[in-house]
C-alpha cells in the first residue's frame, strides 16, 4: 500500500511541473490556438459545400421452397442476399446508363479565381469592376450543356467557352488555339468535326469563361462509384439505401434517380426475360404451323373432291380422335423440349420426365397405327389427311393461346424490387463540417503549442531550477529573481539596489553579500571574480549591485570592469567613456588615482544629510533606527583613522578604459597580480567583472588570482551544456569554480511555475 502511494505521488510530482510549465506559456499557446482557429475558419469557408441525395429501395424476399429450422437458417444467412443487388447497382451497366441519361461525363464549371475564388463567392462579396477579373466566375454564373461529342483524342482535354457580348452567344476556344462561335440552343462544331457542342442555357456576364471537358466513360463511372454509397439498412432488412454526394445538389439528385430507375428497369427486364424468349420462339414457329395447317386442309379437300365425299364410320372417327389427341400432345412436348434444351441438360429430372412421357405417347400412337392398317385404303387415306388437319389446327390454336398468355405475363411483370423513397436532395450541405474543422484546427494548435513548449524544454535543456545546476556538481550561491523594473530601464545610470532597494531581486543580492561576508571569504575580505558562459546573462548587473550593496553595508569595495572588450560597468555608474581605465593602468599609461572613480552611495546617512541641508528634519518612530544612523555616521566620520580612499567605507569603480588590441596579453603581465594584492590591502572586497568564459580566455587568467570565482547563468536562457563546458574549462585550467548565481529567475517561465517561486520567495517582510 505504501509503495503504491509513493508511486502515485511520484507520478503526480512529475506531472505537476509539466502542467505548470504549460500554464506559464498560456499566452503563447493561446496565440497559437487562435491562429489555428483563424486558419480553420478560412479552410471551412473556402471548401466547396457537398450535398447528398438519397433514395430507398425494397427487395422482395426470395423463397427457396425449403423450410429450415431457425438455427440452420441463421447459420446459412451469414451473407445477406442484398450484397448481390448492391453490386448490381454499382455495376458499369447500371451506372453507365445513368451517366448517359444525365450527361454526368460532361464537366462544365466557371473559371474560378485561384486560391480565394471560392471563399470570396461564398462570403457574398460582389464582383469588382476590375477588367482583369472579367474572365473569372464569381457566384451566379451557370451554363447547361445539352450534348458534347468529341473524338477519342479530345477525351479529358479542357477547352474554354467564353460568354459573348450579346446575350446567348459564346465562343469556344480549344487547347490548340482553334475557336468557333455559336449561340444557345444551336449545335456548333469545328470544321474538322472533332468537336460538336450544344449549349441549352448560358447565364453569365460578357467575358466570363467556363472550363468544359468530356471525360471517358470508365473515368466517369469511377467518379460516380467514389461518391456513391449503397448499403443495407439493418441486417437482412432487404432495404437498400442509395446515396450520392456532389457539389451540385441537382446533379446528385438526377444521378441517384437515374441509377435507381436503371436498376429497377434491369430488374424488371430480367424477370420478363424468360417470357420474352418464349414469345420469340413462338413468333418463329407459328408461321410454319400455319403453313402446315393450310397445306393439310388443301390436301384433304382435294382428296374428297376426287373420291366424292366419304364420311368416316364411328370406329374410324374414334380412332381418328385418339390419334389427333396423341399427335397434339406429342407436338406440345416437342415444343417444351425445345425450350428445356436451352435451360437444362438431358440428365435434368424435368427433361427426363418429358422424354419418358413422349415415349409412352409414341408407343400408344404406334398401336393405333397398326389398327388403322386394317381399314380400307380409301378410309385410311381420309383418316390420315383428316388427322393432319386436326393436329395442325390444335397445335396452331395452342400456340395462339400460349402467345396471348406470354404477352399478358410480360405486361404484368413488376420485378422483385420497388422504390420506397424517390431520390431527393438535402438542402443542407453534409460537408464540410465547419464546426468540426474549426475544432480540429483549435486542437491542432493546442497540441502544437504544447508540443513546442515541451520539446523546447526537453531538447534545449536550459537551466530552469537550482537543481539543474546541482546535478552538475556546482553549488548555487544565490537565485536572483527577475526584475521587472530593471527590465524597463536602460542599463545606463540605473542601479537597482540604489533606485529600487525594496525589490526581491535586491533581497537576493543582499543574501549573497551576507554569504560572502560571513562564510565564503576569509574575514570578509578577498577578491571575487564574476563571469558567465556567454554574453547578456547579467554578470555586470550582479557585479555592480553586489559591489554597491557591500559598500552600502560599510565595507570598502573596489569594482573593476575586467572585460576590456565589451565591458559596461562604466556606463552603469555614469563614468565617461573617454576616462582611463584598467587597460590604460595595465599598459602603464595611467596611474591608479586616474583610473579609480568614487561612487556616491544613497544610504540612510546621506538621506539625513540631504534633509538637514534642505532645512527639514528626518523623524523616526523607532529609537533603534536613530542608533543605527548614529553608528553609520560615526563609522564614516573623518576623525576615523586611515582616511585613504575607501578606508572609511565606500565604493570605488575602475572602468575598462579603451579597448586594447591585446587584452589577454595585458592580463598575463606580472602587473595584474601585484595590483590585485595591493588592492586587497586597501579594500575589504574587490569585485571583478570578467568576460564570458566560452568566448575568451580572460576569465581563466583573472580566476587564478581570485579568492572566489562565481559564474552567472540566466534562467531559461543558459543551456545546461554551456554550464558543463564552463566547469570543464575551469577544471582543465586548474582554476577553482566556487559556485553559480542563477540570475533572472522568472516563475512564469519555470518548469515548476508559480509553485517553485512561492516556495522560495513567498515572504516579503517590509518595514512599517
Amino acid at each position: 500500500m505504501t509503495d503504491e502511494y509513493l508511486n502515485n505521488n511520484n507520478d503526480e510530482s512529475e506531472l505537476l511541473p509539466l502542467a505548470l510549465l504549460l500554464w506559464s506559456k498560456k499566452y503563447f499557446i493561446g496565440a497559437l490556438v487562435l491562429a489555428f482557429v483563424c486558419i480553420g475558419v478560412v479552410l471551412a469557408l473556402s471548401r466547396t459545400p457537398i450535398y447528398m441525395a438519397d433514395a430507398l429501395v425494397q427487395l422482395e424476399t426470395k423463397n427457396s421452397g425449403i423450410t429450415l429450422s431457425e438455427d440452420i437458417a441463421n447459420l446459412m444467412s451469414n451473407e445477406s442476399e442484398a450484397i448481390t443487388e448492391i453490386e448490381i447497382i454499382r455495376s458499369r451497366m447500371v451506372i453507365g446508363r445513368a451517366i448517359e441519361a444525365t450527361g454526368y461525363d460532361i464537366v462544365s464549371t466557371p473559371r474560378a479565381l485561384p486560391v480565394v475564388g471560392g471563399l470570396l463567392s461564398r462570403l457574398g462579396i460582389g464582383r469588382p469592376g476590375w477588367s482583369w477579373l472579367s474572365a473569372y466566375g464569381w457566384s451566379n454564373e451557370s451554363m447547361a450543356v445539352s450534348s458534347l461529342n468529341v473524338t477519342p483524342d479530345l477525351l479529358g482535354q479542357e477547352f474554354v467557352v467564353k460568354a459573348g457580348q450579346e446575350a446567348g452567344t459564346y465562343s469556344v476556344v480549344l487547347a490548340d488555339g482553334r475557336s468557333v462561335s455559336g449561340a444557345v440552343g444551336q449545335a456548333v462544331s469545328t470544321p474538322e468535326g472533332d468537336l460538336k457542342l450544344e449549349i441549352a442555357s448560358l447565364s453569365a456576364p460578357a467575358g466570363v469563361e467556363f472550363v468544359v471537358k468530356k471525360i471517358a466513360m470508365l473515368d466517369a463511372i469511377s467518379s460516380v462509384r467514389r461518391s456513391l454509397k449503397v448499403s443495407e439498412k439493418g441486417r437482412n432488412s432487404n432495404l437498400l439505401h442509395v446515396s450520392m454526394q456532389h457539389s451540385d445538389k441537382r446533379i446528385a439528385r438526377k444521378v441517384v434517380d437515374e441509377i435507381v430507375g436503371s436498376y429497377v428497369a434491369q430488374n424488371i427486364g430480367r424477370s420478363s426475360e424468360e417470357a420474352e424468349n418464349s414469345l420469340e420462339f413462338l413468333r418463329t414457329q407459328m408461321p410454319k404451323v400455319q403453313q402446315d395447317l393450310a397445306t393439310a386442309e388443301a390436301e384433304l379437300n382435294d382428296y374428297r373432291l376426287q373420291h366424292e365425299s366419304i364420311n368416316l364410320d364411328l370406329e374410324s372417327a374414334a380412332v381418328l380422335e385418339r390419334i389427333v389427341a396423341l399427335d397434339t400432345q406429342i407436338s406440345q412436348l416437342s415444343l417444351e423440349e425445345t425450350e428445356l434444351s436451352r435451360l437444362y441438360t438431358r440428365d435434368h429430372p424435368r427433361y427426363t420426365a418429358l422424354l419418358n412421357k413422349r415415349s409412352k405417347l409414341l408407343a400408344e400412337k404406334n398401336e393405333l397405327a397398326s389398327t388403322v392398317q386394317s381399314f380400307p385404303e380409301t378410309q385410311q387415306e381420309i383418316l390420315r389427311r383428316t388427322r393432319n388437319v386436326e393436329v395442325n389446327q390444335q397445335i396452331y390454336v395452342q400456340l395462339l393461346n400460349k402467345k396471348q398468355e406470354l404477352n399478358v405475363l410480360k405486361a404484368s411483370t413488376v420485378g422483385s424490387v420497388r422504390v420506397i423513397d424517390e431520390a431527393m436532395s438535402h438542402s443542407q450541405a453534409v460537408s464540410p463540417n465547419k464546426k468540426m474543422i474549426v475544432l480540429l484546427c483549435a486542437m491542432l494548435g493546442l497540441m502544437l503549442g504544447c508540443g513546442i513548449v515541451l520539446m523546447r524544454f526537453f531538447l534545449l535543456r536550459n537551466v530552469d531550477t537550482p537543481e539543474d545546476i546541482a546535478k552538475i556538481g556546482l553549488p548555487v550561491y544565490a537565485t536572483v529573481p527577475f526584475s521587472v523594473s530593471q527590465e524597463k530601464q536602460s542599463p545606463e545610470n540605473y542601479i537597482l539596489s540604489r533606485d529600487n532597494p525594496a525589490e526581491l531581486t535586491v533581497e537576493a543580492l543582499r543574501s549573497l553579500r551576507t554569504s560572502l561576508h560571513f562564510g565564503m571569504l576569509e574575514n570578509g575580505k578577498g577578491i571575487v571574480s564574476v563571469t558567465g558562459p556567454s554574453p547578456a546573462l547579467g554578470k555586470s548587473f550582479v557585479s555592480a549591485n553586489l559591489a554597491y550593496l557591500a559598500a552600502e553595508s560599510g565595507s570598502r569595495v573596489l569594482l573593476i570592469d575586467a572585460d576590456m572588450r565589451r565591458g559596461t560597468v562604466g556606463q552603469i555608474f555614469d563614468i565617461e567613456k573617454a576616462s582611463a581605465g584598467l587597460s590604460e593602468f595595465l599598459a602603464g599609461a595611467a596611474t591608479l588615482e586616474e583610473v579609480v572613480h568614487p561612487i556616491a552611495l544613497t544610504t540612510a546617512q546621506s538621506m539625513s544629510e540631504q534633509a538637514a541641508t534642505a532645512g527639514t528634519a528626518v523623524t523616526t518612530r523607532e529609537p533603534e533606527l536613530e542608533a543605527v544612523l548614529e553608528g553609520i555616521k560615526l563609522m564614516d566620520s573623518p576623525t576615523q583613522t586611515g582616511d585613504a580612499p575607501g578606508q572609511s567605507g565606500g565604493l570605488m569603480v575602475m572602468s575598462r578604459g579603451k579597448a586594447p588590441p591585446n587584452p589577454s596579453e595585458l592580463l598575463m603581465q606580472d602587473k595584474l597580480p601585484e595590483f590585485l594584492k595591493q588592492m586587497t590591502d586597501q579594500y575589504d572586497l574587490v569585485v571583478l567583472d570578467t568576460p564570458p568564459v566560452l568566448a575568451v580566455t580572460d576569465a581563466m587568467i583573472i580566476g587564478r588570482y581570485s579568492d572566489m570565482n562565481l559564474m552567472v547563468v540566466r534562467h531559461n536562457q543558459t543551456a545546461i551544456h554551456e554550464v558543463e563546458e564552463v566547469a570543464k574549462t575551469f577544471k582543465i585550467n586548474k582554476v577553482d569554480l566556487s559556485g553559480v548565481i542563477l540570475n533572472g529567475y522568472n516563475h512564469k517561465e519555470s518548469k515548476y511555475g508559480q509553485y517553485s517561486y512561492s516556495y522560495g520567495y513567498q515572504y516579503n517582510y517590509e518595514s512599517d
